[in-house]
């Protein structure tokens, strides 16, 4: 996040309550950037919407080919503080070797330093398994929603 004097927060030791669409990006850019090891910046990476909500997808371009993508997509709800990630995707030859799990820690850790507290995911029953690994648990009054609780220290001012 922008402060007065120009600077960017640095978002890995606080959490920030995002003013614009471009606080989001910057803060996505520099997570994706810092925990997703295949990450280049030619790699298209979207935010759009506003504030209470913003959407951010990034696709794999490295590890993508022309008839798949590997991606996540995620949207922000500033309002209610949750995330959800609307989709993921593995290219089948990369499946297993760990591209899904950094994903989704790019995503969670970009939620953290957010000030996110929920991630909320609604899996196909054959992705289960991945979710629960990954720390997911079915939410309370839901057969199929499945959420994580994001460690977050706070809103930064």
């Amino acid at each position: 996040m922008n402060k007065q004097d120009g600077t960017i927060c640095d978002v890995g030791t606080c959490a920030v309550r995002p003013d614009s669409v471009y606080d989001v990006r910057d803060i996505a850019r520099q997570m994706f950037e810092g925990r997703f090891s295949w990450f280049d910046r030619i790699d298209p990476l979207v935010v759009e919407g506003a504030i209470p909500e913003v959407r951010v997808f990034y696709v794999c371009g490295k590890i993508s080919n022309s008839e798949q993508r590997t991606f996540v997509d995620c949207r922000f709800h500033f309002d209610s503080l949750e995330m959800w990630i609307g989709s993921i995707q593995v290219v089948a030859c990369h499946r297993g070797q760990g591209v899904g799990r950094q994903l989704v820690r790019a995503a969670e850790a970009t939620a953290n330093a957010l000030g996110i507290e929920e991630m909320r995911i609604l899996p196909t029953p054959a992705a289960v398994g991945f979710w629960s690994k990954l720390g997911f648990r079915l939410a309370p009054r839901s057969a199929r929603v499945m959420w994580k609780s994001v460690s977050s220290g706070g809103f930064a001012n």
